[in-house]
């Protein structure tokens, strides 16, 4: 049996008339499916197949809604340290206010050709990133995407419209791994579907935008950082080839992970213009499960689309 997943993209959400009255703070704002954020898109984005996100050529707003997690944890690491570790150059980092919550604003020059806004808000029970990314030579846009992430929204009680359109599919006949929940833009695979736990086996499934101006080594790199928690990851072992014909970059290797430590692996493969991260954690069994892993990731393919 082929399960097919719904995966929470770009996809907008506009409700004539029944937008509810909390979330009318600005006119024109929208939810973005799979998350609990409402903004304003700037002039000329449009839906971004594959991503919680918009795009206008070479310009992308991407939303990471952290339900359940710490805003005041994250900002801890929200630091010019940090963006320069990464290899960016940190042209502006302030406090800022996004909606009602406290937050932070950091403008990294990425490369000669692009940067980054990244705006992270939120209170002790979510955390939501937003980053923009685009040409630094376009200052109209980046002023606008700044705008636009300055002004959203967090919705606490509103529908994440977690289901939307479907990009790829595993065969899950080939693993003991199964789809248990899908959550805040992540999708979460787990022994028979059993819930999360501590010590359970996991793999995440998060999107990411592709283009030929970024490689997959740094997705991988800028994936894995969306897991605060990881210290002192260490690769042993690294590939770059394809797997059901797309390009994939593979990583394993070991991080302590709340105290423990655990086997981390990573596929990050391409669909169209979206990267597709994979990563599988375990404090046990490590290589009979990292095994088990593989059979999961490797079995991706894009999802057939009905003529």
């Amino acid at each position: 049996m082929k399960t097919f997943i719904g995966v929470s993209v770009a996809v907008w959400l506009v409700g004539g008339g029944l937008m509810p009255a909390q979330a009318q703070q600005a006119a024109g704002a929208q939810p973005v499916a799979g998350t609990h954020v409402w903004l304003v898109p700037p002039a000329g984005f449009t839906p971004a197949p594959g991503l919680t996100g918009l795009r206008s050529g070479a310009a992308v707003l991407q939303v990471f809604d952290g339900q359940g997690g710490n805003y005041y944890r994250q900002a801890g690491s929200f630091t010019a340290t940090r963006f320069a570790a990464r290899g960016g150059q940190v042209l502006e980092l302030q406090d800022v206010s996004a909606g009602s919550y406290p937050g932070r604003l950091a403008r990294v020059r990425q490369s000669g050709t692009q940067e980054t806004t990244q705006v992270l808000f939120g209170d002790s029970t979510f955390a939501v990133l937003l980053e923009a990314r685009y040409p630094a030579s376009d200052t109209a846009t980046a002023t606008a995407l700044r705008r636009s992430m300055l002004g959203a929204r967090y919705q606490k009680n509103a529908d994440s419209n977690s289901q939307s359109a479907t990009i790829f599919q595993f065969d899950e006949d080939k693993t003991p791994f199964r789809f248990a929940q899908a959550e805040a833009g992540t999708l979460y695979y787990t022994p028979k579907g059993q819930p999360r736990a501590e010590n359970t086996p996991t793999v995440a499934v998060r999107l990411a935008d592709y283009n030929l101006g970024i490689t997959l080594a740094d997705i991988s790199q800028q994936m894995l950082q969306r897991y605060p928690a990881l210290r002192g990851y260490t690769v042993r072992k690294l590939s770059s080839a394809k797997v059901n014909d797309l390009l994939t970059y593979e990583t394993e290797g070991f991080a302590q992970l709340n105290g423990q430590r655990v086997l981390v692996y990573q596929q990050v493969s391409v669909i169209g213009n979206t990267a597709v991260s994979m990563v599988g954690m375990t404090p046990t069994d490590v290589e009979a499960t990292l095994t088990q892993f593989k059979a999961l990731t490797h079995t991706i393919t894009p999802k057939r689309r009905k003529p």
